[in-house]
């Protein structure tokens, strides 16, 4: 979520109020079955401040979910249809439902499908085929309503687990509009399900404050790595990102490292401070991130990094191909099906499908060696417990994740490659003395990567408990502001180096997709 929108202000300070605010009234209503009232009228405000005009879509795709899983639903099996399951016309009955079903979900799924493929790719896909051509092609300038990924795919994951009856159907159009719009999640996740979070959204829960402090430990620790560490490493490495036809060796390969950092705590700052707020109001959202970079295979890599998106592909796409129960040719299409669909989600850009491809290539490799090898891991299994093999093991698997980054942040493919190739003149490192003499911040990267190093690598992530336990040391709440005023001076002055520098955007990375 783009918290720091210029109309909130610096470091967020009318966020904050809104936040404040919001809690305050959110507690303060009697009975407490109405309290979802508020986060709709909250949720629908901030969706305004931001930009009214996609509520020009966001309405339109409520609507439309509401319908169809009504529809959806009306179409399961009852009791009397089971009375009769044993008689001859119920196969009839319930391959016609099942038809109806299906058709209906197809239906949905085109229809709010189709808004997001018009806004994000109509151009795109235009623009490839004039240039193919050889002829002009006029851009139409589409408004791109807040979080318009995500809600699309929570609307076709609740559409889905509606007709598979993992979830009943939400009979008050007003609560389906705050599922799909509720503002902690609306722009950045994480994607949640209906049966993950409906039952706190809607019921109205009672004031805790360790639910208090929780999400306010959460909430700083989200801001400290995102304006702290995330927006201080984006200043050297956009710089040589913007330049890297100038460098050779050493200084792409540490921007590469650095661009992976910056990108790991700011997408991880921004869903801290998305789960903190909810936690505010007594909902717990899914985690998305458990220390992906201490991952010693890509597998387990991409198993860590946006669960709740990994989640999505594999239950609703990767699954429903076929998954790993099929031929290798048929496996081999799925995971180049869903990372070719992984890529396109995050934007419309060939650098993001050559990163998406680029991943399913290498994840079918380790698969295939598996099966090839299948017995490898308990041959030498000592081998493979031994620490410094398994630190191997991860400086290998966030070496791949590097280059992957690499083609994931570069305006095009052909920068892409020529960073790469660059890179692979490390003994040169042309450029390097030029890198720290240009930008004064040489003294910050060192302090910033053991500040994300401690954060990244050894902070327990794995579920709500592990992660505010650890992280904060087991504070008390008397101690909370002491520890606020620090984060708060760390913030305040990042914010200011930045400024100075002249890099005082802080807008999150994943916010553009």
């Amino acid at each position: 979520m783009n918290f720091s929108l210029p109309k909130f202000g610096i470091l967020t300070l009318a966020f904050s109020i809104f936040v404040f605010v919001s809690v305050l009234i959110y507690y303060l209503i009697r009975p407490k079955k109405y309290r979802w009232i508020s986060l709709l009228i909250f949720s629908l405000s901030f969706y305004i401040l931001i930009d009214w005009k996609g509520l020009l879509f966001l309405l339109p795709t409520s609507i439309i979910v509401y319908i169809f899983s009504i529809l959806i639903a009306k179409f399961r099996f009852n009791e009397q249809d089971k009375k009769y399951k044993d008689l001859d016309e119920f196969d009839g009955k319930s391959n016609k439902k099942q038809i109806i079903q299906k058709s209906l979900l197809i239906l949905a799924i085109v229809l709010i499908g189709g808004i997001l493929f018009i806004l994000k790719y109509f151009n795109f896909i235009g623009t490839t085929i004039s240039n193919f051509v050889n002829k002009p092609w006029t851009v139409i300038d589409f408004i791109i309503p807040l979080g318009l990924s995500y809600y699309t795919f929570q609307s076709i994951a609740y559409l889905v687990d509606v007709k598979k009856e993992k979830t009943d159907p939400i009979k008050n159009p007003l609560k389906l509009i705050l599922f799909l719009s509720f503002f902690p999640i609306i722009s950045m996740g994480p994607i949640s399900r209906a049966n993950q979070i409906c039952k706190e959204l809607f019921e109205g829960n009672t004031f805790d404050s360790e639910n208090l402090w929780s999400g306010i430990k959460r909430i700083l620790f989200g801001y400290l790595k995102k304006v702290a560490i995330a927006d201080i490493i984006a200043i050297p490495v956009a710089f040589v990102f913007k330049n890297h036809a100038q460098y050779y060796g050493i200084p792409l390969i540490l921007a590469a490292i650095g661009y992976a950092i910056q990108i790991y705590c700011d997408f991880s700052g921004c869903v801290d401070i998305s789960l903190g707020v909810a936690t505010l109001f007594g909902v717990n959202l899914p985690e998305n991130f458990d220390r992906p970079y201490t991952s010693p295979t890509l597998q387990i890599f991409w198993r860590k990094w946006h669960m709740t998106l990994t989640s999505w592909f594999k239950d609703y796409i990767y699954i429903p191909l076929g998954g790993n129960r099929v031929k290798i040719p048929r496996y081999i299409l799925n995971i180049m099906v869903v990372w070719l669909f992984t890529g396109i989600w995050h934007g419309a850009n060939w650098t993001f499908i050559i990163w998406g491809l680029y991943n399913g290539v290498l994840l079918i490799c380790a698969a295939l060696f598996r099966r090839l090898k299948p017995n490898l891991e308990q041959k030498y299994a000592n081998l493979y417990k031994n620490k410094f093999i398994t630190f191997l093991r991860i400086v290998r698997t966030l070496a791949l994740v590097c280059i992957g980054w690499v083609i994931f942040n570069s305006s095009s493919v052909r920068d892409a490659m020529r960073y790469l190739y660059h890179c692979a003149f490390f003994w040169r490192s042309v450029g390097l003395n030029d890198m720290f003499s240009s930008l004064p911040i040489g003294i910050w990267i060192g302090l910033f990567l053991i500040i994300v190093a401690c954060v990244t690598l050894y902070t327990p992530m794995t579920g709500r408990e592990g992660y505010i336990k650890n992280i904060s040391f087991k504070f008390s709440p008397a101690a909370l502001p002491l520890i606020s005023m620090i984060i708060f001076t760390i913030v305040v002055l990042a914010r200011l180096y930045q400024f100075s520098t002249g890099n005082g955007s802080n807008s999150f990375v994943y916010s553009n997709f």
